[in-house]
């Protein structure tokens, strides 16, 4: 692709709003590895911080999205929630 092609392309809010979810989805992920990583309490409760400023972020775009109808999860069902916390519950009974 061009340059000239790529500055001409123009995103629309939707696209938007889908990069700006994928890419806090991102940073969230790598603040989380980072606060785990952490040896010392300063640092690990200044990740933390930003996580959750990242958390509110991600939740904000998502919330925005949904107003738009443009992201409506549908609801889990009540045997798909209790087949995952049969799962969850097994794996932490392996721990």
């Amino acid at each position: 692709m061009e340059v000239n092609d790529r500055l001409q392309h123009q995103y629309d809010d939707r696209q938007m709003l889908n990069d700006a979810l994928y890419s806090q989805k991102q940073v969230t992920g790598n603040y989380n590895t980072f606060a785990n990583e952490c040896t010392g309490q300063e640092l690990r409760e200044l990740m933390l911080s930003i996580l959750n400023e990242e958390h509110q972020i991600q939740a904000d775009v998502f919330d925005e999205m949904s107003k738009r109808g443009w992201s409506s999860p549908q609801n889990a069902q009540p045997e798909q929630i209790q087949k995952a916390k049969a799962k969850f519950q097994s794996l932490q009974s392996e721990l």
